[in-house]
């Protein structure tokens, strides 16, 4: 279906016209043999660019049909030309085996005719692809379906009114979740071409696909050259680079969008921030970084999940992909020197920094900290939780060779380590049976810097269906998750827990056995707090 651009004012104008001289503007402008002609004509563009033939051919495939209305009347508004598809039973669930073209009148006389069957012509194609009318229709995919159908247009008709709109409706709304778009995701196809995917050669796969993920994945999921520039493309600054400005037919020039990302501004009384983008959306800021202190004159930004890329406008000469932390020098190289140990940091005062959720969101964070930051050590694994004994760990690493218990250490110079052990337990034997509570695994992560333990804390704290889950105070940031079952033998608790003190994070799980009360909500709360207090 293609709605083109119309105002209510507008219909109201050309159905009084159409009332009044009907005969005289409708009858003429349309050619039944000349539409016939065109259809035949892109079909067999978009055929050869898809590799796809219609089945029996575009003039047995596709019936076209003269609407006599100016505009047709549809469920979500006024459209120029709108594509029914049906199947061998003629219902809409199995395979495709013909559609139905119906045009309006205004398309024939306001010089959008190659616009609207280009359009409708590729929902033909859309059709066979899906492989099923049933998936072909599904609710949700208004932004595959009119999106594609959009760029396809817009890649083929130059000065394509209706193109440039849908541009601007995307290249001014970057938050705007990609599943929830419709003509508008002509720019997630239309920054795949620019960033050198073809969506011509992943369009089977991607219709092929049973829901949107699936379907974006087949389009971009895993290419670096699409993701690493899906959200800078919106600051339309192509002095950056071509990273940093979207490019192709009918792409409205950056005047005429007129977006402006949000500022984002770290001082010396700034809290820990992070930035968020949802997924299968982007988020630009213009990051600034001023009247930062001279003992926290430094800025770590560092990623937890998505895609980043950050370039400065004023300052430095940052120009990055976000991998691994990048720390950031808001004051002049001088206060940013550690005498204790060679470092350099980049100067940045101004920049674009650009989020892109990707299929997880995004989560990035910005942490002010010292040149020298004092960081905390790492504490022993086998000592960390109050009350729990060693004794099973040791029998149970006899078994296999570890004599001094299960667990294990890694980490790398100046970088961060880990230490996890296993199998703690506090409780006792009562004959052959054990009675208590188990904690089955305990790891501590230390990170070289704060912000690198808030970025693994953002990762390790999530919890799996089934828990409840709160956020206590505890630490400076801690999830604490409880369950309880019922067995015969009594009640069964269980709970996972973390928590962040400085650039330590600290995990473990708590299993106790039937009718002991260890593991129930208060005495995990409790155990997470004596643990905070020992970092």
């Amino acid at each position: 279906m293609r709605a083109g651009i119309i105002s209510w004012a507008a219909l109201a104008a050309w159905a009084s016209l159409a009332l009044a001289a009907a005969p005289a503007l409708a009858v003429p402008a349309v050619s039944p043999a000349k539409d016939r002609a065109l259809i035949e004509e892109y079909a067999a563009i978009e055929g050869s660019k898809l590799g796809l033939v219609l089945p029996g051919g575009a003039a047995r495939f596709i019936t076209l049909q003269e609407s006599p209305h100016n505009v047709i009347a549809t469920p979500t508004g006024p459209s120029l030309g709108v594509t029914d598809c049906s199947d061998a039973t003629g219902v809409a669930e199995g395979p495709a085996v013909g559609c139905v073209i119906e045009l309006a009148i205004k398309p024939h006389i306001n010089g959008e005719l190659r616009d609207t069957i280009s359009h409708e012509v590729f929902h033909a194609f859309q059709a066979v692809m899906s492989g099923t009318l049933a998936n072909f229709n599904r609710p949700e995919n208004d932004w595959l379906i009119e999106g594609s159908a959009q760029w396809v247009e817009s890649e083929l008709i130059s000065h394509d009114r209706s193109a440039r709109h849908e541009w601007k409706r995307y290249l001014r709304t970057p938050a705007t979740p990609l599943f929830t778009r419709d003509y508008s995701a002509i720019g997630f196809f239309g920054h795949m071409a620019s960033s050198g995917i073809s969506p011509w050669t992943r369009f089977a796969k991607m219709f092929e696909a049973t829901d949107s993920p699936a379907a974006w994945l087949a389009g971009v999921g895993g290419e670096e050259s699409y993701l690493d520039s899906e959200a800078s493309a919106f600051f339309r600054e192509p002095g950056l680079g071509p990273a940093w400005d979207e490019r192709g037919p009918n792409v409205p020039s950056s005047t005429e969008v007129n977006f402006r990302a949000p500022t984002a501004t770290i001082t010396s009384t700034t809290p820990p921030r992070t930035l968020t983008a949802r997924p299968y959306a982007d988020t630009p800021f213009k990051l600034v970084l001023k009247h930062l202190s001279k003992l926290e004159p430094l800025v770590e930004v560092s990623l937890s999940s998505g895609e980043a890329r950050i370039h400065s406008t004023a300052g430095g000469s940052v120009d990055e992909v976000l991998g691994g932390p990048l720390v950031l020098c808001g004051s002049t190289a001088k206060a940013c020197e550690c005498p204790t140990e060679p470092s350099h940091f980049e100067l940045f005062k101004k920049g674009d920094l650009a989020l892109a959720g990707g299929s997880t969101g995004g989560l990035l964070h910005l942490v002010r900290h010292k040149p020298c930051e004092v960081l905390l050590a790492l504490p022993n694994c086998q000592q960390l939780l109050p009350g729990f004994s060693t004794e099973l760990s040791m029998v149970l690493g006899g078994v296999v060779g570890q004599p001094g218990g299960l667990g294990a250490q890694a980490g790398q110079p100046g970088g961060s380590t880990a230490s996890n052990c296993a199998f703690l337990e506090k409780g006792s034997m009562v004959g052959n049976e054990f009675i208590g509570v188990i904690a089955p695994l305990v790891s501590i992560v230390r990170s070289a810097t704060v912000s690198g333990a808030m970025q693994f804390y953002s990762i390790v704290s999530r919890v799996p269906p089934g828990y409840v889950v709160s956020h206590p105070r505890v630490g400076e940031e801690a999830v604490l998750a409880t369950r309880v079952t019922t067995s015969p033998m009594g009640l069964e608790y269980s709970s996972l827990e973390t928590v962040r003190v400085h650039n330590l994070v600290v995990s473990f799980s708590l299993v106790s056995t039937p009718g002991n009360e260890e593991a129930n909500p208060q005495n995990s709360l409790s155990l997470l707090t004596q643990v905070a207090a020992k970092l």
